[in-house]
């Protein structure tokens, strides 16, 4: 594809025809290019800023290619913590979306876009007697570059409101420590272990 920027004195009587379409056919012809077998690959548009000359192109792409799918996509900040400013767009309102899409126009680049977990849901305590509440098991993980090994400590965040997909435990929501379960025997059963007193 070739493009060049013309002064606007010379395309000002030119008519304009809006290219809306183009990103989504860019899109299907990128997803059309992933390795055979592989469903709904990921595509993401890189750009080297203004400094390249087409960097006018891979703006209104950048904003253009997901903007119809704010609605299924879990919407964060890239320069918060503790799960502030997240919005989960299959939750949102049609106004809370507008508001977004605004954000979004005024700084891109200051949002990040992902799938919305399927988190599992587990008996929980709350004023209403015991009910299921999303929960997500959070395991640490080292990978030594030959084996990946869990380590015995693992987190769940549990969100207390009903339907609420959000389990930051930053926010004040509870947790609770958990313990992996090697699946060799233990050495010495559980009760004969001596603990030691502070």
């Amino acid at each position: 594809m070739a493009t060049a920027l013309r002064p606007p004195c010379t395309t000002g009587s030119s008519r304009r025809r809006p290219v809306g379409d183009y990103p989504n056919k860019r899109l299907r012809a990128l997803r059309a290019s992933a390795p055979a077998g592989t469903d709904d690959p990921n595509v993401v548009v890189l750009t080297p800023g203004v400094f390249n000359s087409a960097y006018f192109e891979h703006t209104p792409l950048a904003r253009l290619m997901g903007v119809d799918k704010l609605g299924e996509v879990v919407v964060e900040p890239v320069d918060d913590s503790g799960g502030q400013g997240i919005l989960v767009g299959p939750a949102a309102s049609a106004a809370e979306l507008e508001n977004l899409w605004k954000q979004l126009v005024r700084a891109p680049r200051g949002r990040i876009a992902q799938p919305v977990a399927q988190l599992s849901t587990t008996p929980t305590f709350v004023a209403d007697g015991l009910c299921p509440r999303h929960a997500d098991l959070r395991p640490f993980a080292v990978n030594d570059g030959t084996d990946v090994g869990v380590l015995p400590g693992l987190l769940t965040r549990v969100a207390l409101a009903e339907g609420e997909l959000v389990v930051n435990s930053s926010q004040g929501k509870p947790f609770k420590d958990n313990e992996h379960q090697q699946q060799q025997a233990c050495a010495r059963p559980v009760g004969e272990r001596k603990v030691q007193e502070c």
